[in-house]
């Protein structure tokens, strides 16, 4: 293994995660977060180090690439961007924007009622900014990614992507998700319906109140998060995600009132017909994140409960 390729995942890495940290002069008390790519100090409050555990120096390059198409928008908000990349003793680091405010997941159960419905109708206004980024020089489909998968409609992507990640979870499915043919067929005809969808659109793909960041007016001041899951195609689908967040009674900021009044705020914003396209995104995030058991039991139990309910009855 060369110097450009560590994997920072144990005890033994640990000398060169503290170089690092002398580097930029940082403690252990400067940490973030942690996820399964890499490790976040706060520099400042204008910027953070990012150690990546797995990153190689043309994954770097890449990650950078991609945040600068996720840049090319004028937002309301800020979002990761890439202001340094480097190398140090033989370790890859990168300094990125760092994103004021606290997650709104985190808020949300401490909110009064009226607080929860500004905090929810801000939350959907977010998702329409990303639209001025401009990508159509991009194809329909996945940004990033060694492997990424693309189409040359946007039908066409779901379509290619959804029957990908059948091919390893189908008999899985069989035996979680009863009738699981009717669910499919009612959500390929839903695929059919938007055969017409021509316009290409920056998609979070992730957008779910986690990834969001506010201030204690309860204004967005940043977008988590951007990664594989970042896409060229509908914003409806980053409505349809977010929706599923309120309608799902185990997560924190999910109940009966919330689902109620996000649902309002959608048709007040796109019509009730909208409704019907985003059940289909509801129904494909369910397919897309079925191979995810092994990490993330709690996310695939969602798909299998998404997969099984009748979500297409229309409220």
């Amino acid at each position: 293994m060369c110097a450009k390729d560590h994997l920072l995942t144990g005890e033994q890495d640990r000398p060169l995660i503290d170089q690092l940290k002398i580097r930029f002069g940082l403690s252990e008390l400067h940490l973030l977060g942690e996820g399964l790519e890499s490790r976040i100090y706060a520099i400042d409050s204008e910027r953070i180090l990012r150690v990546p555990k797995s990153y190689k120096s043309d994954e770097m390059a890449e990650r950078e690439s991609f945040l600068a198409i996720v840049n090319r928008g004028t937002y309301p908000y800020a979002v990761p961007e890439v202001l340094e990349t480097g190398e140090y003793n033989g370790h890859l680091f990168a300094v990125e924007r760092r994103l004021s405010g606290s997650e709104m997941r985190k808020r949300f159960p401490s909110l009064s009622t009226s607080e929860r419905q500004l905090a929810m109708n801000r939350f959907l206004e977010a998702i329409q900014p990303l639209a001025t980024a401009d990508v159509s020089d991009l194809p329909f489909g996945e940004i990033t990614g060694k492997d990424r998968i693309e189409g040359s409609s946007w039908s066409q992507y779901l379509r290619r992507k959804s029957e990908l990640v059948l091919s390893f979870t189908r008999s899985k499915l069989e035996s979680a998700v009863p009738q699981l043919d009717r669910t499919l067929g009612r959500f390929f005809e839903g695929i059919e319906a938007l055969e017409g969808y021509q316009q290409k659109r920056l998609v979070h793909g992730d957008y779910y109140p986690a990834h969001v960041m506010m201030n204690d007016d309860l204004e967005v001041t940043g977008l988590l998060d951007f990664s594989r899951l970042t896409i060229v195609g509908d914003p409806l689908i980053d409505v349809g995600e977010a929706l599923s967040t309120f309608e799902d009674p185990l997560r924190p900021e999910g109940s009966t009132e919330s689902a109620e009044c996000f649902r309002s705020l959608i048709i007040e914003r796109y019509g009730r017909d909208a409704l019907r396209d985003i059940r289909t995104y509801q129904l494909y995030y369910g397919l897309n994140f079925s191979d995810c058991e092994p990490s993330d039991p709690v996310t695939y139990d969602w798909c299998v409960r998404t997969l099984r309910g009748d979500i297409w009855e229309i409220e």
